[in-house]
């Protein structure tokens, strides 16, 4: 989620869905409400290990990508590492 000057405030994942679907058959609540406001990122000059390793230690999927003033400028995902390393693209 953003704000009005494009900077990430939270996000819903999965989990975030499946637990406002639990506790209240997911009516009336809305996006604000059930996101993530402490949101894991990276940034566009982050070595790719060290994004890596963001994912794995906390068990997520994706990272959305941030500038220096919190705007988002892009998702880097597990399968965009993925695809990555099969191509031989990255090297430590």
């Amino acid at each position: 989620m953003l704000d009005d000057t494009n900077r990430l405030v939270g996000i819903v994942t999965t989990f975030d869905i499946s637990k406002a679907v639990a506790a209240s058959n997911g009516k009336g609540e809305t996006v604000r409400d059930i996101m993530t406001r402490r949101v894991v990122s990276t940034s566009p000059t982050e070595p790719v290990d060290v994004a890596t390793r963001k994912l794995e230690k906390n068990n997520i999927s994706a990272l959305p990508v941030v500038d220096e003033t919190g705007k988002l400028v892009g998702i880097l995902s597990a399968i965009d590492l993925g695809k990555l390393f099969e191509r031989g693209g990255w090297k430590r």
